[in-house]
């Protein structure tokens, strides 16, 4: 895979903070923000409850009608690279039993997304990533890691993927656009588990499918540099080469620290990490992750976020202190930025400075 600059490489999710510090729409806010922190790769989600603040959404029947929104398209005409794009069929009742009908309408809905992002954006040289959230926990009806999946959630979330997959490689035949780029990717979460031998994502579902590409959420290592790197070598090894990316098609699509939740100093000093917890544990796994992302010759690797979507009490939004969020951010409830902002945005701009 050709090198990259890095602001085409590090990115950062902008979804569902709780609170805003601006008048401008949500949406609008966020992307500004990570402007000017320098990236030019931005990860979002396809659900208008993520943007609340300031904003009047369209109703919206499917994804390409999402996509469509006035709010969507003053995001795409910024000078971002490359959009990473939670996507799901809209419109299906969380009940549906019938699996089939669910597969048809996942793959024409990513279908008719992605033929509407690649003639909408031909020649502009963009790049779209529609993905799915951390499969591990899909597989589950439980957020409980211990609780392994069946053998039947692992052949739909296989069937699933592959839907998924075929409506992206078909919209991309059907549409035959040029100098714009629309992948499919599917998510893993629990790689450490998968890792001693249960059944998952990367063990069980990816090298049954075809996908572009193979996301790491990546909560389950990231606070060990070394047991990071083997959980994105598992994944490489499991992982289907893709026609797009070769066998270069992993990239870690979530990772991050709160700031507000000290990690103990015993965890700290097995994993290596500032003692001190906060602020300072979150730059130091940011930069190890980042570190051995470039070091496998990750495509992206994308940070979590840049307004914290955890508060402490969910009966309480806006969140108005900073002690009111666990500190899942860049950028705090009170405006002020964190000691990982400055690190990425040195990281980010000493190319082009």
């Amino acid at each position: 895979m050709e090198q990259m600059p890095l602001a085409d490489r590090i990115g950062v999710t902008h979804a569902n903070g709780w609170y805003n510090l601006t008048e401008k729409d949500f949406m609008t806010e966020g992307v500004d923000a990570l402007l000017e922190l320098g990236t030019r790769v931005i990860k979002v989600w396809a659900e208008p409850k993520h943007y609340p603040y300031n904003s009047t959404w369209p109703e919206t029947r499917t994804l390409a009608e999402f996509l469509q929104a006035p709010y969507c398209r003053q995001l795409f005409d910024r000078p971002f690279t490359t959009f990473l794009i939670e996507a799901f069929p809209m419109g299906l009742h969380p009940g549906t039993q019938d699996h089939e009908f669910v597969l048809r309408e996942t793959q024409q809905q990513l279908h008719d997304a992605a033929v509407w992002l690649l003639k909408t954006y031909e020649g502009t040289g963009k790049t779209f990533i529609l993905q799915n959230w951390e499969g591990d926990w899909a597989m589950r009806a439980t957020l409980d890691p211990a609780a392994d999946p069946s053998q039947a959630a692992i052949e739909r979330m296989i069937a699933t993927a592959n839907a998924r997959q075929a409506g992206v490689s078909c919209a991309r035949a059907d549409a035959n656009a040029r100098d714009v780029f629309v992948y499919q990717a599917v998510e893993a979460n629990l790689v450490k588990r998968a890792m001693d031998g249960h059944p998952s994502m990367a063990n069980d579902v990816f090298p049954h499918t075809h996908c572009d590409l193979y996301s790491y959420s990546a909560w389950d290592t990231q606070g060990d540099k070394d047991l990071f790197r083997q959980a994105v070598l598992h994944l490489k090894d499991k992982a289907p080469a893709s026609e797009a990316f070769g066998s270069d098609n992993v990239f870690v699509g979530e990772f991050g620290w709160p700031e507000n939740l000290p990690t103990p100093h015993e965890l700290c000093r097995k994993h290596g990490l500032p003692r001190t917890g906060g602020a300072e544990t979150q730059r130091a796994v940011t930069a190890n992750v980042i570190d051995v992302a470039l070091e496998l010759n990750l495509p992206y690797v994308v940070y979590w976020q840049i307004y914290c979507n955890e508060p402490f009490d969910r009966d309480r939004r806006p969140a108005t202190a900073n002690a009111e969020c666990k500190g899942f951010w860049l950028i705090r409830t009170d405006g002020t930025k964190t000691p990982t902002w400055g690190y990425l945005h040195e990281l980010l701009t000493q190319e082009s400075g």
